[in-house]
């Protein structure tokens, strides 16, 4: 193992380690601080610093199992195989190759907090999602919210999650059996649709109100 020059001591105060600052590392083996490399250049000893190495980052790690990479776009080291993912430079971050040409684009999209945890999502070794917004989130941050939520929306711009045309038929059920008081039956309001962003009017029901461009019930009166 090789010990970098400005590695924090044990009971040491806590402090960031600038990775592309390192120009030398110490062998806790033969102990003779060198330049960096992936193996020690005392020819007597010889040792491994680590399986992988980035010469970019500067980093070791000796678990190849987890597949890391150097991600030029990133500038950073990534794990998860180089070939299941890819750099997008719209939105700055590597997603998985499934997301090439499918998601949404937005500036920076990867350089923020993720919304419900608030852990930042750029570094993260957490798999992250992509909303249908462009919005992004980890994935199991995602799951705990649709599966709590009794209309799923992102936490940023308040987009459906996922597809409600079933939950939008059912509510239009649901209406024509609730018969509004009289007073109120031929009352309209003007709503603001989260999902298609589309304003005007709509008949005023207290189990929701429709966005007559695209049926959907993710609403908000204005």
């Amino acid at each position: 193992a090789a010990k970098e020059e400005g590695e924090q001591a044990a009971g040491a105060v806590p402090h960031k380690l600038d990775r592309h600052a390192v120009t030398q590392v110490e062998c806790g083996s033969c102990n003779l601080r060198q330049p960096v490399a992936q193996v020690c250049t005392n020819k007597s000893c010889g040792i491994s610093f680590g399986n992988y190495f980035c010469r970019i980052c500067n980093f070791f790690d000796d678990d190849l199992e987890k597949e890391p990479f150097h991600c030029i776009g990133c500038g950073i080291c990534r794990v998860g195989g180089r070939d299941k993912f890819f750099h997008c430079d719209t939105c700055g971050c590597c997603y998985a190759v499934e997301l090439r040409n499918n998601h949404r684009c937005i500036q920076g999209s990867m350089h923020q907090n993720c919304p419900v945890c608030q852990e930042n999502l750029f570094n993260s070794t957490s798999e992250c999602r992509v909303l249908r917004c462009g919005h992004t989130m980890h994935r199991d941050c995602l799951r705990a919210l649709v599966s709590k939520a009794h209309l799923a929306r992102c936490p940023l711009c308040a987009v459906s999650i996922t597809d409600s045309m079933a939950a939008w038929a059912q509510m239009d059920a649901d209406i024509a059996r609730s018969i509004m008081p009289e007073e109120y039956r031929d009352q309209s309001v003007a709503v603001l649709c989260n999902d298609c962003h589309a304003t005007g009017t709509t008949a005023f029901h207290v189990l929701g109100l429709k966005c007559l461009a695209c049926g959907s019930y993710n609403t908000r009166r204005t």
